[in-house]
């Protein structure tokens, strides 16, 4: 070869070269060196400046995937599903891991995800050797569990982890429980303590409502206490308002019971109340006034673990009666004003009695110890009811008067004899209510009692 064709060569390769340098810029000054780079600026860039997505790599493999869009893959060079995507089977068990003792860690194991905390608490770190302070595991079910452990020892005396909260897979949620049946909303506090405390600085602390007209916004399976008891009273708030009588036939024709609970079978499972106890019969107080009592059910499957609950049949349903006992208050306190006005009318005859007695009354001496009248019977009565009395040996003349609530004398019975005796009054053309009957001899009261007429 000459030394002419030598250069020849030497300025070919010269030309490639150069045009290597010029096509690709990254080979230019300044380098990029893999011991560290000190001559980076603001506008110096590692990566690509076309649509070319860039791969970091070990063992020839791709460790770090980013897209021309700016996903981003650990472990895969197809992040679709997200911003970031970590593909946890590049033979970790973590697809994510903080530390042992503080960090966020996901998880991948048992085929289902798990979120893993650890935390700094009590002066030191909280080091779960075999796991974390807390996770929040999504199992194969489809429930999310909310655990942590028990963080209130020493430094790493803590307990192993404690399932505190379950979502399960028709949205239900535990607290203190992982079963919880078929509320919406399960509270099990099996430390010391309230189960549920609420408290509200500006507005109400518990709203419940429901849209059954069997079912209550309310249903407590115990005693409560109140420090205090509001109901909606305001008239603003009423319409059609008017007075009613007779609330003392209504009182008549209730009849109060002393009674027990059933414990047996289903109506165990409604914790219904222990001892003897006082009250009315639902049906029976219906006849007397409806609009007090209210059809409702209690659901026994409820109380039951969801595999049970599933086994069980509709026939495990209570059907049941309940009072509305508030608003006989109003019908008590009406009563008491009849029988207070009735005592005033009475009262007041008795007083013009005495004031102006009449001129036999004035002429003969009765004898009142020798003079009785008795309760009649049957009190209450539908129709006719019998009055046992017992007059002196020496009086002019007898009668027992029968008044209504308002003094007004409605029938007057002249009796005569001596010694003991029976009337029949007929009340069948009378209304339901309270009256009262009078014994009066030679124009003297001798005695009143009061009888009740319930139809």
């Amino acid at each position: 070869m000459t030394v002419k064709s030598t250069f020849i060569i030497m300025a070919f390769a010269t030309a490639i070269l150069g045009s290597l340098q010029t096509t690709n810029a990254q080979n230019t000054s300044p380098f990029w060196s893999l011991a560290g780079n000190s001559n980076a600026t603001a506008s110096s860039k590692l990566g690509t400046t076309n649509a070319i997505p860039v791969r970091l790599m070990t063992n020839n493999r791709t460790r770090v995937f980013i897209d021309a869009s700016g996903k981003v893959g650990i472990g895969t060079s197809t992040p679709t599903l997200g911003s970031l995507v970590v593909n946890a089977n590049a033979g970790a068990s973590h697809a994510i891991f903080g530390s042992n003792t503080a960090g966020v860690s996901i998880v991948s194991s048992n085929n289902f995800p798990t979120i893993g905390f650890n935390s700094y608490y009590n002066g030191g770190w909280k080091n779960i050797s075999n796991g974390f302070a807390g996770i929040i595991d999504l199992n194969p079910s489809g429930s999310l569990e909310f655990f942590n452990s028990d963080t209130s020892g020493t430094t790493g005396n803590q307990t192993s982890l404690i399932n505190r909260m379950v979502i399960t897979n028709n949205g239900f949620v535990g607290i203190g429980t992982i079963t919880p049946g078929a509320a919406q909303l399960s509270v099990v506090n099996k430390d010391f303590g309230d189960g549920i405390k609420a408290v509200s600085v500006s507005g109400n602390g518990i709203i419940a409502t429901t849209n059954n007209a069997s079912k209550f916004a309310g249903f407590f399976n115990g005693n409560i206490f109140s420090t205090g008891t509001f109901s909606s009273s305001d008239e603003k708030l009423k319409q059609n308002i008017r007075d009613f009588s007779s609330a003392m036939s209504i009182i008549n024709g209730l009849h109060p019971k002393l009674y027990q609970f059933k414990k047996e079978g289903n109506y165990a499972l409604m914790n219904l109340p222990q001892g003897d106890h006082y009250g009315l019969i639902a049906q029976e107080v219906e006849k007397v006034l409806p609009n007090l009592v209210k059809e409702t059910k209690f659901d026994t499957r409820l109380t039951k673990p969801g595999a049970d609950r599933e086994k069980s049949s509709p026939s495990e349903v209570v059907d049941f009666k309940a009072l509305n006992y508030t608003e006989l208050i109003p019908i008590m306190i009406k009563a008491i004003q009849e029988l207070s006005q009735q005592n005033e009318d009475l009262q007041k005859q008795v007083n013009e009695m005495k004031a102006t007695p009449s001129a036999s009354a004035q002429s003969k001496t009765v004898l009142l110890t020798d003079a009785s009248l008795e309760q009649n019977i049957p009190n209450p009565f539908n129709h006719n009811t019998t009055v046992n009395y017992s007059l002196p040996q020496k009086f002019s003349n007898a009668q027992i008067i029968v008044n209504d609530k308002t003094g007004k004398v409605l029938k007057q019975i002249n009796i005569s004899g001596t010694g003991k005796g029976t009337v029949n009054i007929d009340a069948s053309t009378l209304s339901a209510g309270v009256y009262s009957y009078s014994l009066i001899i030679d124009g003297k009261l001798i005695s009143t009692k009061q009888m009740i007429l319930s139809k």
